[in-house]
Order: C-alpha cells, then sequence, then structure tokens
C-alpha cells in the first residue's frame, strides 16, 4: 500500500534532480527510494496498527460450540 501511495510523489521528486539522468538510473533511483520510503511507512505506521486491531479489536477468544440441550425427560434416559 505504501508504494502505492509514495510513488507518484518520489517519480515527481527524482524528475527535479538537477542532473540529467537516463531512463535506467531515474528507474533505479525511484525503486529505491520508493521501496525505502514505503518500508519505513509500514513499520512506522502500518504495523502498529494491525497489531492494535489484532489485538485489541479481534473477537472474543474461540468459545466451545453450544450444545442443544436436551428436555429433561430425555436425559439419562437408557436406551435399547
Amino acid at each position: 500500500y505504501g508504494i502505492y501511495l509514495l510513488h507518484m510523489v518520489v517519480i515527481s521528486l527524482v524528475a527535479r534532480l538537477p542532473f540529467e539522468q537516463s531512463a535506467l538510473i531515474f528507474f533505479i533511483i525511484t525503486t529505491a527510494v520508493v521501496s525505502t520510503l514505503a518500508t519505513a511507512v509500514y513499520f512506522t505506521f502500518e504495523l502498529p496498527i494491525i497489531r492494535f486491531y489484532k489485538s485489541r479489536l479481534r473477537p472474543n477468544q474461540a468459545r466451545p460450540a453450544a450444545v442443544p440441550l436436551l428436555p429433561a425427560n430425555l436425559k439419562n434416559e437408557p436406551t435399547g
């Protein structure tokens, strides 16, 4: 998600660099910067939010399945 959010900003900034650059150099610089920033965003923002969600907002611990209650006259009745 961070790559999606950041790639256009980084492309715009790298395009403004003052030196002449080939398409390959442009791609390498852009990919390195976007990957670095996306990793930083993931560890700084996304991962703490994911951990919070998993620890605080998850449903209650798994409960045993409810067993239907039998009418009182069928409990402990011998079979056969």
